[in-house]
């Protein structure tokens, strides 16, 4: 069974009960070659009892390396791959950095205009005010910018 069909068949049934229908098939007919969710499947089960039996001889090294190694043969069965998973982690770092440092400038004059009106909140009398006040006064930012940012602040 090709990882396209096998995920066709996912959509339609789930991967649990797509998993019980390989374990329950009739193995009457052992000569036929079998699929790629039966092989994925029963290397996942080898590996995870060789797991076992390194944990039980207290290798735990061995013991996490194969589980890590079931892991991903299951992960083949159920048509995701660790590689892509780790991939998708990866970019996900990269675009958070990448976006910190886009937004570092906007969050630093943010901060700045909440802390200036949090220390001269007396000096206004509303939001609007200070809003008005900060705005490419006190620092480069539009007065809906500015309203919008200090939505929700508290004076102290």
């Amino acid at each position: 069974m090709s990882f396209q069909i096998f995920n066709e068949e996912v959509e339609k049934k789930g991967h649990i009960d797509l998993i019980n229908d390989c374990l329950i098939e009739d193995t009457s007919s052992m000569d036929k070659e079998p699929s790629d969710l039966e092989f994925f499947l029963s290397s996942a089960l080898t590996v995870c009892a060789s797991s076992m039996d390194s944990f039980r001889e207290g290798d735990l090294e061995e013991a996490f390396n194969l589980l890590a190694s079931a892991s991903e043969y299951l992960g083949m069965a159920i048509g995701r791959d660790m590689g892509d998973e780790i991939m998708k982690i990866e970019r996900k770092k990269v675009s958070d950095s990448a976006s910190d440092i886009r937004h570092a400038e906007n969050r630093s004059m943010k901060a700045q205009a909440i802390q200036y009106f949090k220390d001269n909140h007396t000096s206004f009398a509303s939001k609007d005010d200070a809003a008005h006040a900060i705005a490419g006064k006190i620092l480069p930012a539009k007065f809906a910018t500015v309203r919008e940012w200090l939505k929700g602040v508290k004076p102290e």
